[in-house]
């Protein structure tokens, strides 16, 4: 091999090793790049180690060089930091979507870009998450299918819901829905499918892991007059928990506590009017998709926050709370 060509596998191989077993814990010492660099079959000198490590410097690569007795060397400049790569494990562990077996292989994955020694750390804190995950592995096809189809191609699937028996129930006896896919939405840890059929003038939402046998047909998607100009943003951010409903127009009356005012910009984001009223209380209004669910999340605040009108919607609202008081007598 000639020098030239010897060089560059060596540099390869020095920047493989900063990468992977080095951090600013956890640095190199000459000695041992060139005890790794001889079992790779390359011999070098600890002047060679110096000079290939100011290439890299000079490269862009940020290297931590540490002068002593035993010069020591670590690269800094990792593509991601502790914290970022925890809050993506975060974001994998806590998505139900996700399959434990999955969710393990892509946090190796996402720790393995931290070089060993950090990366075997944060792997082994993995331990602490919850286990419960889906045990459906073919979501992550149902995904790949759905997204090649978006804004270009219908696709059919079987739908179906869990028994007691923890068995399969599924719609239309088991026939296919064929719709027009519109987007995919990550709510509450679970994947959505957002779509219409030709016959409904309205959308609807469909959870990915309870699809099955899904197939893009060739035919593509309508665009019917109804679905021009509508904000899909703006449908998914006045779902509660994907269920669908009857869009409203709402005006609310509020509390006027800090935990209130947090509940409201959470759910409908901070760029909404709030009214102040001269009895402590606050009026506001949205756009909400009336379901049970927004009644569920009226009811977490115990009466502090309160439907104004319509009032269609309020009766129906005390209806619900009847309805659940019946059932405790």
């Amino acid at each position: 091999m000639d020098n030239k060509h010897a060089k560059k596998i060596r540099l390869l191989k020095l920047l493989d090793i900063l990468k992977n077993d080095t951090d600013e814990d956890n640095p190199i010492t000459t000695e041992e790049i060139i005890d790794r660099m001889q079992l790779e079959g390359l011999e070098v000198e600890r002047k060679t180690v110096y000079d290939d490590i100011l290439c890299l410097t000079e490269a862009g690569y940020d290297i931590i060089q540490k002068r002593g007795r035993a010069n020591m060397y670590a690269i800094a400049n990792k593509n991601f930091d502790d914290v970022e790569i925890q809050m993506l494990l975060d974001a994998v562990y806590s998505s139900n979507f996700i399959s434990k077996k999955k969710s393990d292989d892509l946090a190796k994955r996402l720790c393995s870009l931290m070089g060993n020694k950090r990366g075997e750390t944060l792997l082994n804190e993995c331990s602490n998450y919850v286990k419960f995950k889906n045990v459906n592995e073919h979501i992550w096809y149902n995904i790949d299918d759905i997204r090649s189809a978006l804004n270009k191609n219908k696709i059919a699937f079987k739908y179906f819901h869990y028994t007691l028996n923890g068995g399969r129930e599924y719609k239309k006896n088991g026939g296919e829905y064929v719709v027009n896919p519109v987007d995919l939405v990550l709510s509450e840890g679970n994947y959505y499918l957002i779509a219409f059929g030709d016959k409904y003038k309205n959308l609807s939402n469909y959870r990915v892991d309870r699809m099955e046998s899904v197939r893009v047909l060739e035919d593509e998607i309508s665009h019917p007059d109804w679905l021009k100009g509508y904000d899909i943003a703006k449908y998914k951010s006045r779902m509660f928990s994907m269920f669908g409903g009857e869009y409203k127009q709402i005006c609310f009356q509020a509390d006027n506590e800090t935990g209130i005012i947090d509940g409201v910009f959470d759910k409908f984001g901070n760029m909404i009017k709030l009214q102040p009223n001269e009895d402590n209380t606050f009026i506001f209004r949205t756009e909400v998709i009336v379901s049970p669910v927004f009644y569920s999340w009226l009811t977490n605040y115990g009466g502090r926050i309160r439907i104004v009108s319509p009032k269609s919607v309020a009766n129906d609202y005390v209806e619900y709370l009847k309805k659940s008081l019946n059932r405790y007598e």
